[in-house]
């Protein structure tokens, strides 16, 4: 680690408590003997799959976006999230509420031999994702008319705003190659047919994955000439390997972000990132002790939330009251659900609900084990006695 430049460290990613998985930035600069500019960033990388359609998310979205064409991607401009066109397109545009055109850049090449990226790829890669395992993202498509080599349109079964949101601009709207994939069987795993993008990959399962220039892209050229994403499970470890240097940026603890907005590492630079990320506790509603809604209704007022901001997350958390993140339209600024132990206890009477036990599974992260354990607290208050069972990540 010697060669490289100190500025590396001027680049912290920080998770707010709602949790944030390592993004890039242009704040860290690395530079290796050669004059390459390199980024290491702690990763949780669990790749099981970096096909659009079957992927589970998270880590895999960041690597195909490395690897793999759009059609957009995300801005965020005075606190609204929108799109802009890719490098993969000269033409993005909506001109109705059913339909959105685009054109392709031409010249484009997919790896492996497998020629230039056309609209052919983009209606195959569209239009499979609706029998996919993400198909409810893309319910609003209808068909992808293929207008030339480069052109075509995207035909909605009716007008969905939250296509751009949910499909585009998200990982179940990368585009795949048709020819390539359909000789693997139609689908595929971490081992990705054919790529086209700014970076090809190398990958050391659990331990790495490495980013490097694609000889055949010929868009923008990234900033980084290498990346690696370095696998670090627990958030304790990844913060002595920033503080030793070992990585560049990390997501660190709410504890954490506390202490070093007082006093941080030298050449760090905290923020606070994750407005599409959000901590729930779900409820089985197909469960027989859950079936009734005032069994439900009866959880929510036992659980404060304010506590678990203020007890698991050091009060670095910013309180959500919906689905619905920063930026979008229909985000809610309050909620008619409060904290009200009572109100708990007799919705419970009103069900005729009495030494009710349940079980709350969570992933094993300090966190979330302190969220936990205020939760079951909470809960026990008001007669529901709850086990908490920890679970690894993967």
């Amino acid at each position: 680690m010697n060669n490289f430049d100190e500025k590396r460290r001027e680049f912290l990613q920080v998770a707010s408590a709602l949790g944030m998985g390592v993004a890039l930035g242009g704040y860290s600069i690395q530079t290796n003997a050669e004059g390459h500019r390199v980024l290491n960033a702690r990763s949780h990388l669990k790749l099981a799959s970096l096909d659009p359609g079957y992927m589970v998310g998270g880590s895999e979205i960041t690597i195909q976006w490395a690897l793999m064409p759009r059609l957009a991607n995300f801005t965020f401009e005075d606190g609204a999230l929108g799109w802009a066109p890719s490098d993969f397109v000269s033409h993005l545009s909506q001109p109705d509420g059913t339909h959105i055109d685009y054109t392709l850049k031409p010249g484009l090449q997919w790896s492996n031999g497998y020629g230039e990226l056309t609209s052919d790829d983009v209606k195959y890669s569209f239009e499979r994702m609706l029998e996919s395992e993400w198909k409810g993202d893309w319910s609003a498509l209808d068909h992808v008319e293929v207008k030339d080599k480069y052109s075509g349109t995207l035909v909605l079964n009716k007008a969905f705003a939250p296509i751009w949101a949910l499909a585009l601009l998200s990982g179940t709207g990368t585009l795949v190659c048709k020819k390539a994939t359909e000789e693997v069987g139609g689908k595929y795993t971490v081992d990705v047919p054919a790529t086209c993008g700014p970076y090809v990959m190398d990958w050391i399962p659990k331990q790495k994955v490495t980013l490097t220039h694609n000889p055949l892209w010929t868009g923008p050229k990234p900033y980084f000439d290498k990346i690696n994403y370095i696998s670090i499970d627990a958030p304790e470890i990844a913060e002595l390997a920033y503080e030793a240097g070992e990585v560049d940026c990390t997501k660190i603890l709410a504890k954490t972000h506390v202490r070093w907005m007082k006093s941080p590492p030298p050449n760090t630079k905290l923020h606070v990132v994750g407005a599409l990320q959000y901590m729930w506790m779900g409820m089985n509603v197909d469960h027989p002790k859950l079936k009734d809604i005032r069994v439900r209704q009866a959880i929510q007022h036992a659980v404060d939330i304010d506590s678990i901001i203020q007890g698991a997350y050091e009060g670095a958390s910013i309180r959500s009251y919906g689905m619905v993140c920063p930026g979008l339209p229909g985000q809610r600024k309050e909620s008619s659900v409060d904290y009200n132990p009572g109100k708990a206890k007799a919705l419970l009477s009103e069900a005729g609900v009495s030494g009710l036990s349940l079980v709350l599974k969570t992933l094993n992260v300090q966190e979330r084990i302190l969220a936990a354990q205020i939760i079951q607290a909470n809960l026990g208050a008001v007669g529901i006695s709850v086990k908490v069972i920890p679970l690894d990540s993967g």
